[in-house]
């Protein structure tokens, strides 16, 4: 689950549009609220806890109540603000800067809540809550779509590649040009397994469908399924499918011809 899942609104404290001038700086400290910042234009820098964090027009940022942080503006422009409090507290997760996909929805959202916001017996209605949680609902789906896209290519040449027998993690991760930990971190949380046990899975598979429908040797599709020896391909199929494979293919009751 990412931040803007975790998101619930307590009231919605204001919402502005703040002009950032190139080589503006501030420090803020202690930030009284959390806030969701977009961009309209421009580009704006967040350090905070030695690392930087980006707003510009593909990104949108989450800042957490209670931190202290500086900001630097690269470009000048316009930055949507929301400023708000939550019932739980989230504030230990730092800023995150998430890319958006669809920045258009969220802007024109944002201009809707806005446009409500200025009338103040309408701030903290209803109306008003259910539009923020909408922008919330299409930042975490964005986030969500990019997670699972990341992991994309090393999907591909899992499935291209299983019959190797040196496909390993590094390998996997340097595909999607991410970090090895965070690739075996993103892939379970997206499909619930680590990278090791889909390949073997897959392996597997393949290894059962040799074994029904051809007439090939075990030790040709053990090294077929990327096995460097017949004891690991048997001893990995038994603690997969609870059968050796000999009896499986017995039982798989195929006639070739």
């Amino acid at each position: 689950m990412n931040i803007f899942e975790k998101i619930k609104v307590s009231e919605i404290d204001s919402v502005a549009i703040i002009d950032n001038v190139k080589g503006l700086g501030r420090n803020i400290k202690n930030r009284f609220a959390y806030a969701i910042s977009f961009c309209l234009s421009g580009k704006i820098t967040y350090h905070f806890d030695g690392k930087d964090y980006i707003s510009d027009p593909e990104h949108v940022v989450f800042l957490p109540q209670g931190k202290s942080y500086t900001i630097t503006c690269q470009e000048s422009g316009q930055f949507p603000l929301i400023n708000f409090n939550c019932s739980t507290d989230i504030s230990d997760c730092g800023i995150v800067s998430a890319k958006i996909n669809n920045s258009e929805y969220c802007i024109n959202a944002f201009k809707k809540l806005m446009k409500n916001f200025s009338f103040p017996e309408k701030a903290n209605t209803v109306h008003c809550l259910a539009v923020f949680y909408d922008i919330l609902s299409e930042v975490a789906g964005d986030i969500e779509k990019s997670r699972n896209v990341a992991v994309l290519p090393a999907v591909k040449y899992i499935d291209e590649h299983f019959g190797d027998a040196d496909l390993n993690n590094a390998v996997l991760a340097d595909c999607c040009r991410i970090s090895e930990v965070y690739f075996r971190r993103l892939f379970k949380e997206i499909y619930g397994i680590a990278p090791h046990k889909y390949l073997q899975n897959l392996r597997i598979k393949r290894a059962k469908d040799l074994l029904s429908s051809t007439d090939m040797s075990i030790l040709d599709i053990s090294e077929a399924c990327g096995y460097t020896s017949v004891y690991h391909f048997c001893r990995a199929f038994k603690s997969t499918v609870g059968d050796t494979p000999s009896n499986f293919r017995r039982n798989s009751s195929v006639i070739f011809y």
